[in-house]
């Protein structure tokens, strides 16, 4: 295999490898090395360069509640958008997660690499960056990316440290520039955004969710399964136990009651979770709210915070920030109810209500209630 470490030649570079061979071609190898008919064709292993892009998978839930996040969906399919290069994804966990490989296929990615082993059945940040700098190692991707989820943001930093690479964190946009990839992401809190260039390899972001359109699957598409060992090696730090907190916010919400600092204290938000469940959905929050205390930072809508689009979004309150706008813009039915008749909010809103927020919502409730 050209440019590569033959196992049992002593040199780099002369070991050709072809896949009708059996033998090393310099005639140094003692033991035969067979490769599948074409596969250094289908998978470029005849080629010393960096190629293509990696995503990690993350699996949420356990045994047959296990899913591969929409977040990681949304990262592979983003992937597959930006060329025609392979992309890989890699997923840990039991054997019983290979049927997994199913809904990446489908979203965009030509070969899944199944890492199993007794130290990736859980989470852990620096057992899973070994095994994909392993991986990175013999796929030598141009580019890796993971959704900034809790457990991206903890990963991303470990695998960058270990690789030596730069990481550009919660982007809200790719786009390829020549043989490079340009990474997009806020920044002075939120007031531009940047535009990111890594020219170390491979290229390293974090994704926000939401940020990029999940788009439709391509039933039956099939792709390949490799199974990857993981071989533990000394930590400094172990699990003791774990603890699942779920969120306050429902990612699926198709309604979204959204409060910003015209609307902010325990009363409005009390009032804002009746109304969002006789909708049928959830409460989210501009970033004021969040900054004051009254929510967490998951519910947040925003260029700092999450990035929606339910079938209808009600902003109460919201004056309609560039910030807070770059979050909600692409939502199906914005209902605006602001008191201030000049609020930014007004301006793309289907419906525009220029009064007091706290009166529309409890008529709204009433409403609905005799209903």
């Amino acid at each position: 295999m050209s440019g590569s470490n033959c196992s049992t030649c002593s040199s780099r570079g002369t070991c050709d490898i072809k896949d009708d061979d059996s033998s090393c071609s310099t005639g140094t190898c003692s033991g035969g090395v067979r490769l599948p008919p074409g596969i250094t064709s289908v998978y470029d292993l005849d080629k010393d360069v960096e190629r293509g892009t990696m995503v990690w998978a993350e699996v949420e839930g356990e045994g047959d509640e296990a899913r591969v996040s929409v977040a990681s969906l949304e990262a592979i399919s983003q992937a597959a958008s930006l060329g025609d290069e392979r992309v890989f994804a890699v997923m840990m966990g039991p054997a019983n997660h290979r049927r997994l490989a199913d809904p990446m296929f489908e979203f965009g990615a030509d070969t899944v690499y199944h890492v199993r082993g007794q130290g990736v059945e859980s989470f852990h940040a620096l057992s899973y960056a070994q095994s994909i700098s392993e991986i990175i190692d013999r796929v030598k991707p141009a580019a890796f990316l993971c959704a900034a989820t809790p457990r991206g943001r903890e990963l991303a930093p470990c695998l960058a440290a270990k690789r030596g690479c730069g990481l550009t964190a919660d982007c809200t946009g790719l786009r390829v520039d020549g043989p490079g990839l340009q990474m997009i992401r806020p920044a002075f809190g939120g007031n531009v955004l940047a535009n990111v260039v890594c020219h170390t390899l491979p290229q390293m972001a974090t994704l926000r969710p939401g940020a990029f359109p999940l788009p439709d699957p391509q039933t039956g598409r099939k792709g390949t399964v490799m199974t990857w060992t993981y071989r533990p090696q000394p930590s400094a730090s172990r699990i003791l136990s774990v603890l699942n907190e779920p969120s306050s916010y429902d990612e699926g919400s198709e309604v979204l009651v959204s409060l910003g600092a015209g609307m902010c204290s325990e009363d409005d938000i009390k009032t804002a979770e009746i109304l969002a469940s006789l909708l049928g959905g959830s409460v989210s929050c501009s970033r004021a709210v969040v900054e004051q205390g009254f929510m967490t930072a998951d519910r947040q809508v925003g260029q700092s915070g999450r990035v929606v689009r339910p079938r209808v979004y009600l902003a109460f309150g919201i004056s309609g920030a560039l910030q807070h706008r770059v979050g909600m813009s692409d939502s199906q039915f914005i209902i605006a109810v602001n008191s201030d008749a000049e609020a930014p909010i007004h301006a793309m809103a289907d419906i525009s209500v220029v009064a007091d927020g706290r009166l529309v919502m409890q008529a709204m409730i009433d409403r609905l209630r005799k209903r």
